[in-house]
């Protein structure tokens, strides 16, 4: 077995009993009489704010890949982010909801692979950016969560995240500028060779000025702000006694976990934090896990409807890919 399939296996691993850790909690005679009492409007409220926070992600998406001179529809941005969710959960260990939006783009724009894999890093990078600050403002809202978490570091990590973020364009215009090493011996080559390539491919990122950054980071915010009314709504149909602002600390945590890919899509693994996170809060663990298991299914539901309307595009993404991957060496 090479070391991406064992990557792979392990990764699998990870979900599997991540998975069985979260459903092992629920007391499923609990569970099917909290779900035969729930209010089924508060599901479909949740349902249709994960749809419209594809709106947010969407524009913020278009806004990055416009600043580095491609132009991307906002429909095809919209419709690339309900195809990718339908592709983490159906194909995690192949292609990956990232992976599929960027050929998706690729498809319709006929941009380089490397100039989009740029536009989904920079997003990804506002995104966790986005996390750091939301962290930061349940902290001060809810002030009783830094007796439980050791999270006094989150406002520092959110500035310099975002100070990274904003300054490497900066950064690269100036590298762009500079003097490669040209000493070492044939290393100097190497080095010199990698680094023409690298700037190559990241020229246009160079190009994104603050203000697009900042409506990026906006967006990103509006998305995780969303993402949060989502699972408060999920847990009303539960009838959890939730406290908002115990989600704004426990999501961005919950999420964060998820940056390291231990598993598939962070499958298992996010539900599994959810679980912990809500434990330390006071939110019985079997409660938690109904939640978690909840937020997932409602995310599947989610990834349905981008499985019908990618199928009703007759896309044939596979084979593109392989196509694509030819022509972009």
């Amino acid at each position: 077995m090479d070391r991406r399939r064992l990557l792979v296996a392990l990764q699998i691993i990870v979900a599997l009993a991540a998975s069985v850790y979260v459903v092992w909690l629920i007391d499923w005679s609990e569970a099917v009489a909290v779900m035969a009492a729930a209010d089924p409007r508060w599901f479909l409220l949740a349902f249709m704010l994960s749809l419209i926070a594809f709106i947010p992600a969407a524009l913020r998406w278009v806004g990055l890949l416009r600043g580095m001179g491609v132009g991307y529809r906002l429909v095809s941005g919209y419709l690339a982010y309900l195809t990718g969710t339908f592709y983490s959960l159906a194909m995690p260990g192949v292609i990956g909801g990232d992976a599929a939006r960027i050929w998706l783009c690729r498809r319709e724009t006929g941009a380089r692979l490397w100039l989009i894999a740029a536009s989904v890093l920079t997003e990804r990078a506002l995104g966790v950016a986005a996390l750091l600050v939301v962290l930061s403002i349940g902290l001060g809202l809810f002030p009783a969560a830094s007796r439980v978490w050791v999270t006094e570091a989150a406002p520092f990590l959110a500035v310099s995240v975002l100070l990274g973020v904003a300054g490497f364009p900066w950064l690269l215009r100036r590298l762009e500028t500079a003097a490669l090493p040209s000493g070492y011996g044939g290393a100097g080559a190497v080095i010199r060779r990698a680094g023409t390539w690298l700037l190559q491919r990241l020229a246009p990122v160079k190009d994104l000025g603050i203000g697009p950054i900042a409506i990026a980071l906006s967006l990103s915010l509006g998305f995780q702000l969303l993402d949060i009314a989502v699972t408060f709504a999920i847990g009303q149909a539960l009838g959890l006694d939730l406290n908002m602002m115990v989600l704004f600390v426990a999501m961005p945590i919950v999420y964060l976990a998820t940056v390291l890919p231990v598993s598939p899509g962070g499958l298992g693994v996010r539900e599994a934090a959810l679980v912990v996170v809500l434990s330390q809060f006071g939110i019985a663990a079997a409660d938690a896990a109904l939640l978690a298991l909840a937020v997932f299914l409602n995310r599947v539901a989610v990834g349905c409807v981008g499985a019908v309307q990618h199928m009703a595009g007759g896309v044939r993404l596979s084979r593109e890919m392989r196509t694509m991957r030819r022509e972009d060496g």
